[in-house]
């Protein structure tokens, strides 16, 4: 007997969501899907060029080498995952640039001086 509250409760606060939820605004009519861009798109594309100009960092640069593994070195891929993941415009060619950049070795000076 003590699950048939639970459950009532359930279908109670399941049927406050259905219908606090506009259903027409998530389902597109079929003659809007065609005319109009989706407003996901159109809200991406604004945050997008909102957000300014693309600035590597070391955390950013670690991102780009796992992007371009997790896409197979497929730069026009990893450049729309960088765009999508921090919001800014990342462009193919400035993309495969500095990951050409992140693998050239670093030349590190040995260290002089009394480390014994």
């Amino acid at each position: 007997a003590p699950l048939a509250p639970a459950a009532a409760v359930v279908a109670a606060a399941v049927a406050e969501v259905v219908q606090a939820l506009d259903v027409a605004s998530v389902v597109p009519d079929e003659d809007d899907s065609q005319s109009a861009p989706s407003v996901d798109i159109v809200e991406e594309q604004a945050v997008v060029e909102e957000a300014g100009p693309f600035e590597w960092t070391a955390f950013r640069d670690r991102r780009l080498g796992r992007l371009v593994a997790e896409c197979r070195y497929d730069f026009a891929k990893a450049a729309a995952a960088l765009s999508k993941e921090f919001c800014c415009s990342v462009d193919v060619v400035e993309c495969r640039r500095r990951y050409s950049e992140c693998c050239k070795p670093r030349f590190a000076p040995p260290r002089r001086g009394g480390g014994r």
